[in-house]
């Protein structure tokens, strides 16, 4: 059975600096598996706060270079690995984030590209394998060192936007997913270019129309303006089930009807 834990809930430097919300990711497990998104700061700690066996990690998938989203990647491979003591484990990442570009050292240290059995460069529109779960990374507004994701796991499609502004070509990349997790850094009446407001998730949502949709990500405005006030209004726009993600909170997605039957990709890579 299929869970998603929010470790971390902020979405931009403001909130994470001042410690209103961590930034540390998302878990999400089925089984034996687990996969780690986007390891911002503090992803140990919020880990062990959260009963998450570190340990346990099947994949980590970096889907931005920020450090809001893969700050963490090097720690979370020392505690996966035993820094490299039990060579295990897969990560995922953009380029950038994997090996640098003319302005930027990778996020990813040689030392913690050797704990790990493998090492795959995420862009929009590959797919690969990872035991049983497909994953196929999707296009952002953001450009390709930025990507998003389907995970095509037993029981449920999970989509991820991960940090992008709204378009209908965009949107359709997410059709049939069960759940629609969204990066909605902003409240209805502010748009910001490259980030979604909850007018777009409204947009996104009608086009879409998941079984469940979840916002996360937020910036100090959306936080002043209360996220859970903001996933009703959207709820109450689109007739959808909508929750605003918090810090530490865990989603079985059999409790929201969440269930669909999925085609594999099999296109492991």
């Amino acid at each position: 059975m299929t869970s998603i834990t929010f470790l971390g809930t902020g979405g931009d430097i403001y909130v994470i600096s001042k410690c209103i919300r961590n930034s540390s990711g998302i878990i999400i497990r089925h089984d034996d598996l687990q996969f780690f998104i986007d390891p911002g700061p503090n992803s140990l700690l919020s880990a062990k706060n959260n009963d998450i066996n570190i340990r346990a990690t099947t994949a980590i998938i970096c889907t931005s270079p920020k450090i809001t989203m893969s700050n963490d990647v090097n720690a979370v491979i020392a505690g996966m690995t035993y820094n490299g003591e039990d060579v295990k484990g897969v990560v995922v990442g953009t380029r950038t984030m994997v090996e640098g570009n003319e302005m930027n050292q990778p996020l990813l240290r040689k030392f913690y590209r050797e704990c790990v059995e493998k090492v795959i460069i995420a862009e929009p529109e590959k797919k690969i394998g990872i035991e049983n779960i497909d994953i196929h990374f999707t296009e952002t507004s953001t450009g390709t060192d930025n990507v998003g994701l389907k995970l095509y796991m037993p029981d449920v499609t999970i989509g991820y936007t991960s940090n992008t502004g709204y378009s209908d070509k965009i949107a359709k990349q997410y059709e049939k997913c069960d759940i629609l997790i969204l990066n909605v850094q902003n409240p209805f009446g502010i748009q910001k270019k490259n980030k979604m407001s909850s007018d777009d998730a409204v947009k996104f949502i009608t086009k879409i129309r998941p079984q469940l949709a979840i916002i996360t990500h937020f910036s100090k405005e959306m936080l002043e303006q209360d996220p859970i006030q903001e996933a009703r209004t959207i709820h109450s726009k689109t007739d959808c089930q909508v929750l605003a993600a918090v810090d530490g909170q865990t989603i079985s997605p059999s409790g929201y009807n969440a269930k669909g039957k999925q085609k594999q990709l099999k296109q492991f890579q």
